[in-house]
C-alpha cells in the first residue's frame, strides 16, 4: 500500500489540486474576485460578466416629470445558440438585439471620471433623491441599481451617478462623462426592433400575398424537388427566382423608419389599397406572421404604413418603394425559363433527340465531350453554352395537352446534373418535342410540369450537336499572301486586287477609289476570323445562307511558284445574337460571325474622304439653300464673304466643317434614288480649287439630300458630282453648317 501511494502520490496530489480549483470556481462564480476588482478598477461596474446580464430596467423622467419604464428581459438561448431580448414594458414585442447588446457592452466598458468621497456626497444637491434615470441591471447574484443625477460643475457636461444594489461592489457616487450620460439615457423606442418581418425567407415554407397584385400563394416544394426553388400553390408552377428575390428584398426593407400606434396604423390601412402578407415558418409550432402594408403615413410623415398583427403587434412607416415589389402580380412571378440553375453548378449535360446524343461533363477548368464525338471542350466555350441554357426562355402554354404538343411521348430531352447543397448531386430534366414548321419546340419541365414554347433560336440549344469541339478559328492566312478579295452581296459586287508590291486597288465597282482604313479592317478580320460560337452541325435553311446572303471569296498566292493559288470562301447570312450567321463554303457547320467582321464584310469599301476638302487648295465656295445663295472667296489665309449675309466667324466655321466632312459610310453604289431627296437638296456646295494643280484643281460639286438614319445614326444623304455613290454624312457634321447659314 505504501509503495502504491509512493508511485501515485504525485498524481493524487494534482487531482486534489484540480478538485480544489473546481470547488473554488463553483463557490466563487457568483462573487467578485480580487483579480476582477483589480482589473476593472476605474470602471463604473467593478464586476461585469456580459453573458450573465439577463434583465435591464430603465426608469426615465422627462423634463415635464412624466416617467417612462422600460423593461428588457433576455431569453434562454434558442436552437441557434443565440439568446434574444424581449420587451416586457412598455411594449410586448421583441427588442432589437443589436441595440440592447450594444447598450450592455457600453455598461461593461463605462469608465468613471473620479469617485466622490463619501463625506462630500450631498444626495439632494446631486439630484440623486429624484434621479432623472434609474437603471437596474440583473447579473447573476448581483443586482445593480444606478441612479443618474444632475450635471456637475466640472468637467462640462459630466453628471453624478450613484452605484448601489444588492451585491454591487464598490457602491458610492461617481462622476461620469457627458458622452456616457448620452449613451445611458435612452428611451424605450431606442431598443425597439425596426424589422417588422419576424422571419427570414429561408425559414418559411409558405408565403401568401393578397390584395394589391392579386392572390399569390407561394410554397417550398418537398421531396426530390425541394432544392428547385418556390412553387405556386395549386398550379405548382415554378416561381421565377429573380422576380421572387425582388419581392423578398422588399420584405427585408420593411424596417420602421418611425413608429406608429397600432390604432393609427389600422386607421390608415382601412381606407387604402394594401398588400396583406401571411408567412408560415417551416419549424413546427412557430407562430404564423401576419402583416399589412399600404396607405400614407399619418401626420405628414414620409412613407407608407406597415403593420405587423401577428405574432406581436408593431407598426411603423416604411419606404413607399416596397409596394412596387410586394404588389408584383402572379403573371410576373411565373418562371418562363426552361431551367433554373447557376452555370457553375452544372456537373454534366445530356441532350437527346431520337438516336442522337450530346453528352458533356465538367473536368477541372474545362469540359470533356463523350458524345456525339470524343474531345476536349474549352472551359469558356462550355460555360457559354451553359449560360445560354440558363438564359433560355419561352412562352408559357396554358392548360397544355401533352399528346397534342408532341410531349407524350416526347422526341427528346435535356438533363442537367447539378451540384446542390451539401455537395449532393441533383437532376434537372426537361422533355422536348419535335420541331414545329416554324422551328419552335415545346418543352415540359419535369420538376413542376410547366410547358413552354421555345422559338427557333432557343430550340437549337436543345438539339444534340458536336459544335462544342469545333475550333473557333475558322479562317486564317498570312496577309502577305493575299491576292484578291471578291464580295458578292444583295447590293452588288466588290473586288479588291493586291499587287505584288503591296498596293491595293478597287476593281469593282469601277471608278471609285477604295478606303484604306476599311480595306485594312476587312483584311484583318478575314485573316484571323474567329467564330463567336458554333450554332449547328449543318445548315437547315433557316440561317439566311442561301438567297440574300453575302459571299466572300479570298484568293491567296504563295512565294513558291510551283504552288497552286489557294481559295477560301465564307458565306454571311442573317443577323444573329452577337453577329451574323455564317459558314465556310466547303463546310456545312454554321457559326456566328462577330458583329464587327460581319458589318465590314457587308459594307462598301469606297473612299470615305470624297466629300472632304483641303481649305488651302480652295479658291471659291458657293453655297445654295433653297433660293438663298452665299459666296466665300479666298483672301490670303482666310475667306471673305463675297455674296450673302454672313459674318466672318460663321464663314470660318463653315470652311472648318467642310474640311472634316467625313462620311459615316457608303449607302449604295449607283444612281441616286428619289427618296434620298436630291431633287430638292437641303444644301448644295460648289467648290472651285486653285488652278495649275492637275486633278486637284477640278471643281467639287456636293449635294446634301434628305435626313434619315444609317446604322442607327442620324444622317443626311450626300453625293459628289461625278461619283456614282450615295454617302451618309453624320447630322452632327452637317448641322453646324446649316445652322450658320
Amino acid at each position: 500500500m505504501a509503495g502504491l501511494l509512493r508511485r501515485h502520490g504525485t498524481n493524487l496530489a494534482l487531482a486534489g489540486v484540480a478538485l480544489g480549483l473546481v470547488a473554488t470556481l463553483v463557490l466563487t462564480r457568483e462573487s467578485v474576485t480580487t483579480g476582477e476588482r483589480r482589473d476593472r478598477e476605474g470602471h463604473v461596474l467593478e464586476a461585469f460578466r456580459e453573458p450573465e446580464v439577463t434583465r435591464l430596467e430603465l426608469t426615465r423622467t422627462d423634463a415635464s416629470g412624466v416617467k417612462e419604464r422600460t423593461l428588457l428581459v433576455r431569453s434562454k438561448p434558442e436552437d441557434s445558440g443565440l439568446a434574444r431580448w424581449h420587451f416586457e414594458a412598455p411594449y410586448q414585442e421583441r427588442a432589437d438585439d443589436a441595440e440592447v447588446d450594444d447598450y450592455v457592452s457600453t455598461l461593461g466598458f463605462a469608465d468613471i471620471i473620479r469617485r466622490v468621497p463619501e463625506e462630500d456626497v450631498d444626495r439632494a444637491a446631486f439630484g440623486l433623491g429624484e434621479p432623472r434615470l434609474t437603471l437596474k441591471v440583473s447579473m447573476g447574484e448581483i443586482e445593480y441599481e444606478l441612479r443618474l443625477g444632475k450635471q456637475a460643475v466640472s468637467p462640462a457636461g459630466s453628471a453624478y451617478l450613484e452605484i448601489a444594489g444588492r451585491g454591487a461592489p464598490a457602491p458610492g457616487v461617481v462622476l461620469i462623462s457627458s458622452t456616457l450620460v448620452t449613451q445611458l439615457d435612452r428611451d424605450a423606442s431606442h431598443f425597439r426592433g425596426r424589422d417588422l418581418v419576424p422571419y427570414l425567407s429561408i425559414a418559411l415554407k409558405t408565403l401568401e400575398l393578397t390584395g394589391r397584385g392579386g392572390t399569390r400563394t407561394l410554397v417550398r416544394p418537398s421531396g426530390e424537388h425541394a432544392w428547385d426553388g418556390w412553387r405556386f400553390d395549386g398550379g405548382g408552377l415554378r416561381v421565377n427566382r429573380k422576380s421572387l428575390d425582388h419581392v423578398l428584398s422588399q420584405l427585408a426593407d420593411l424596417n420602421a423608419e418611425s413608429f406608429l400606434e397600432v390604432k393609427e396604423a389600422e386607421a390608415a390601412l382601412a381606407a387604402a389599397e394594401t398588400v396583406r402578407i401571411r408567412m408560415v415558418p417551416k419549424k413546427e409550432g412557430s407562430a404564423v406572421a401576419l402583416l399589412e402594408v399600404g396607405g400614407e403615413c399619418p401626420g405628414g410623415a414620409v412613407g407608407t404604413v406597415a403593420l405587423r398583427r401577428e405574432p406581436d403587434s408593431l407598426a411603423g412607416c416604411v419606404p413607399t418603394s416596397v409596394l412596387e415589389g410586394l404588389g408584383t402580380p402572379a403573371a410576373d412571378l411565373v418562371d418562363r425559363h426552361v431551367f433554373d440553375f447557376s452555370p457553375d453548378e452544372v456537373e454534366a449535360l445530356v441532350v437527346k433527340a431520337g438516336s442522337r446524343r450530346l453528352e458533356l461533363e465538367r473536368r477541372e477548368a474545362g469540359f470533356v465531350m463523350r458524345a456525339p464525338e470524343e474531345g476536349e471542350v474549352d472551359g469558356e466555350v462550355g460555360n457559354q453554352r451553359l449560360q445560354e441554357l440558363f438564359d433560355l426562355r419561352g412562352e408559357l402554354v396554358e392548360a397544355p395537352v401533352l399528346a397534342e404538343l408532341g410531349l407524350a411521348p416526347a422526341s427528346g430531352s435535356v438533363t442537367l446534373r447539378l451540384l446542390g447543397r451539401e455537395a449532393k448531386i441533383v437532376t434537372s430534366e426537361v422533355k422536348v418535342s419535335a420541331p414545329r414548321p416554324d422551328g419552335s419546340v415545346y418543352v415540359q419541365r419535369l420538376a413542376d410540369g410547366g410547358v413552354l414554347q421555345v422559338g427557333r433560336e432557343g430550340a437549337r440549344l436543345l438539339i444534340p450537336d458536336a459544335t462544342l469541339v469545333r475550333a473557333r478559328e475558322v479562317m486564317s492566312f498570312d496577309r502577305r499572301e493575299l491576292h484578291r478579295v471578291r464580295i458578292e452581296g444583295p447590293s452588288g459586287v466588290q473586288e479588291l486586287l493586291r499587287e505584288d508590291d503591296g498596293t491595293i486597288s478597287l476593281l469593282k465597282p469601277p471608278g471609285l477609289g477604295h478606303d484604306a482604313g476599311l480595306v485594312t479592317e476587312l483584311v484583318e478580320h478575314l485573316a484571323s476570323l474567329r467564330a463567336e460560337r458554333w450554332v449547328s452541325d449543318e445548315d437547315d435553311g433557316s440561317f439566311g445562307l442561301a438567297a440574300g446572303s453575302t459571299r466572300v471569296s479570298v484568293e491567296l498566292t504563295s512565294n513558291d511558284p510551283k504552288a497552286a493559288p489557294r481559295k477560301l470562301g465564307l458565306i454571311v447570312g442573317s443577323p444573329a445574337p452577337g453577329g451574323f450567321y455564317g459558314r465556310l463554303t466547303n463546310e456545312q457547320g454554321v457559326f456566328v460571325v462577330p458583329r464587327a467582321a460581319g458589318q465590314i464584310i457587308q459594307s462598301w469599301l469606297v473612299d470615305r474622304s470624297l466629300l472632304m476638302i483641303e481649305p488651302k487648295e480652295v479658291e471659291r465656295i458657293e453655297l445654295r439653300r433653297g433660293e438663298q445663295r452665299w459666296v466665300l472667296r479666298r483672301d490670303g489665309e482666310r475667306f471673305t464673304v463675297e455674296q450673302g449675309e454672313l459674318d466672318a466667324s460663321r464663314a470660318a466655321l463653315i470652311v472648318e466643317q467642310l474640311a472634316v466632312l467625313a462620311v459615316e459610310g457608303t449607302v449604295r453604289v449607283g444612281a441616286a434614288r428619289p427618296e434620298e431627296g436630291f431633287g430638292k437638296p437641303v444644301l448644295s456646295v460648289d467648290i472651285e480649287r486653285l488652278p495649275a494643280r492637275g486633278e486637284r484643281s477640278t471643281p467639287i460639286r456636293l449635294r446634301f439630300g434628305a435626313g434619315d438614319t444609317f446604322r442607327d445614326a442620324a444622317i443626311y444623304y450626300a453625293r459628289r458630282e461625278g461619283t456614282q455613290a450615295t454617302f451618309a454624312v453624320s447630322r452632327g457634321r452637317l448641322q453646324p453648317i446649316l445652322d450658320a447659314l
